[in-house]
């Protein structure tokens, strides 16, 4: 073998081995700020002051009873959808978490622990995407832009069905993208699969894949004629088998499910589409009007239905963009946010209109297309729900944004600020206002926010239970009133991870923990009068209410509250009820 050969043998194994080493350096870095970003997501998830809310818990229990039996509360076998108090909650993170519980039992970690998994995943995705479609540097930065969001952390950090929704959609499009590339079935099977769960984990998302896949088609229609011929012509299995997907996994479950969730009213007031009709509730409509179009809302109450439609839902979309609702308060639910902080980093301001246009000028190219028709299509399923904008609803902007917000940062360090200097300066500068702000947000979340919003959060409610645990000797019966907001949830909840209760016994029979009744609808208030106590309310009866509940009615003034619980217990007090009724 000659010298030339040997050395560019050597050279060979050299550029080899330099190529390994910076793809092995790539992951250990990825993985480690992983990890880090998971350690900071994960801190304190099980806090007391911010303790499940009742869709939480309903999503935790149905959860749990599903990994140890197979069945919802209403001993429904494997339901596709779970039914319960707000209609029927979507299937995803409902089945996922029952894999982990499988093996972890339940309790508020175990509940919470999916949503924050999954946010460590959409990190992943929107990196490997930013890398894939772009470079390393903006798959880089959007993977540091959506760690260090506000908005970001706070949603990933509640068990709700919208947080698996981002990590299925960007997983979805990343393995389309391999499949088309390395001409794979099998990659193409995980991201029908991906698509596949991601259209089961929320509504409002359903909506945005629908709008986003239309309006991309849309920008194709002048080939759709050759596509149609060439697919017919040489891909005649993959056509049959794509048609045999969409109608076994969308089509038929959409018909069998849908007349008893609209009369479930989950998909009633709050959404146009009801039945299969453009219908809202004609006074909510008028109502929002009244209370957001001042002066002249009774010029637009005195059109036609469908225009007042049209402008709620303009409105609602274009508030999805405000300067407002992004950078300074979100949607003012302090669930969705912390009070006084916005949902993205103010940064945003100068880097998503450098990104937009960034976009707009290479248009033509398919990835630059779909990222940008993923923008326009966030404000879509706001603008067909009645109620104001929520974060919630527009969950998978956050990614989106954070992508556009990195492919702006690349085009001014690349194209704009030449010298290295200037772009490292101009990195760090961005780098320490995410950092700076995020830290500030995360300081607050845990010194203020936790603690002066608790109520938002329903918390402390398992303390009805202790309290109830350590007096069940004293009385054979306890009540509780409907008044405290879908308390039964809670009561399942906390009855089954912290006192063993067998979530079969309410399948079967509708027994909550330590045989608690809930007083219903027809004993709300104002209903609560002598008559009402006399028939829930003995010595060996314990009836616990909304301590709003005692000061509304002068019936049941002279009852007393305990402290050890955040409600009011009436006891003992039969004769003081007849004599302030007489």
């Amino acid at each position: 073998m000659s010298d030339e050969t040997l050395k560019s043998l050597f050279e060979s194994l050299k550029e080899k081995n330099l190529h390994i080493n910076k793809h092995l350096i790539e992951i250990i870095l990825v993985v480690v700020f992983l990890i880090g970003v998971f350690s900071v997501y994960i801190y304190q998830i099980d806090h007391p002051s911010t303790s499940l809310f009742c869709d939480e818990a309903a999503i935790g229990y149905n959860a749990y009873s599903i990994s140890q039996t197979l069945r919802d509360e209403n001993d429904t076998l494997l339901p596709l959808y779970i039914r319960n108090f707000l209609g029927h909650k979507m299937p995803v993170y409902v089945y996922l978490s029952a894999i982990i519980m499988k093996f972890t039992g339940l309790s508020v970690f175990s509940t919470r622990l999916l949503a924050v998994l999954c946010g460590i995943f959409t990190i992943l995705f929107i990196y490997l995407l930013g890398r894939k479609y772009f470079n390393r540097f903006t798959g880089a930065s959007a993977a540091i832009f959506l760690a260090l969001t506000p908005g970001f952390f706070h949603l990933q950090r509640i068990a709700f069905e919208l947080t698996t929704v981002s990590c299925f959609m960007l997983g979805s499009v990343y393995f389309w993208g391999i499949a088309s590339e390395r001409k794979s079935r099998w990659y193409s099977i995980i991201a029908v699969l991906f698509l596949i769960l991601a259209w089961y984990s929320y509504v409002p998302a359903q909506v945005f894949i629908l709008a986003t896949a239309v309006l991309l088609a849309l920008t194709y229609v002048n080939h759709w004629k050759s596509f149609v011929i060439k697919l017919f012509k040489d891909h005649r299995k993959k056509l049959f088998a794509g048609i045999s997907v969409f109608i076994v996994f969308f089509v038929i479950p959409w018909f069998v499910y849908m007349p008893d969730m609209v009369k479930t009213r989950h998909v009633t007031d709050n959404f146009i589409l009801k039945q299969g009709h453009q219908v809202l509730n004609h006074s909510r409509v008028m109502n929002y009007i009244k209370d957001n179009m001042g002066d002249i809302h009774q010029q637009v109450i005195e059109l036609p239905v469908i225009a007042k439609q049209v402008i709620v839902g303009t409105v609602h979309y274009f508030k999805c963009y405000s300067p407002g609702f992004l950078f300074d308060h979100g949607d003012n639910l302090a669930r969705h946010l912390a009070p006084d902080f916005g949902p993205f980093n103010s940064i945003f301001i100068v880097l998503l209109p450098v990104g937009i246009i960034v976009l707009l000028n290479n248009i033509k190219k398919l990835e630059y297309r779909l990222l940008f028709i993923a923008f326009i299509a966030g404000g879509i399923p706001s603008a067909l729900i009645i109620e104001d904008v929520q974060l919630t609803h527009n969950i998978y902007m956050f990614p989106v944004f954070a992508l556009i917000a990195a492919v702006g940062l690349n085009y001014i360090c690349q194209e704009v600020a030449k010298p290295l200097y200037l772009k490292v300066s101009i990195f760090v500068i961005v780098l320490f206002c995410m950092l700076s702000y995020f830290h500030l947000y995360y300081s607050n979340y845990f010194n203020v926010y936790i603690t002066k919003y608790e109520h938002d959060w329903q918390a402390r409610r398992v303390e009805i239970l202790d309290f109830i645990d350590k007096n069940k000797s004293k009385y054979k019966q306890f009540y509780v009133s409907g008044q405290i907001h879908e308390i039964y949830m809670h009561l399942l909840f906390y009855g089954t991870s912290k006192y063993n209760f067998n979530p079969g016994a309410f399948q079967k029979d509708k027994k909550l923990p330590f045989n608690i009744k809930i007083l219903e609808h027809e004993l709300y208030l104002p209903a609560i009068t002598a008559e009402t106590i006399n028939t829930y309310y003995g010595d060996d009866i314990l009836l616990i209410l909304n301590e709003r509940e005692l000061d509304y009615h002068p019936s049941v003034k002279e009852f007393k509250y305990q402290s050890e619980i955040p409600y009011a217990v009436a006891k003992e007090f039969r004769s003081n009820a007849n004599e302030n009724n007489p």
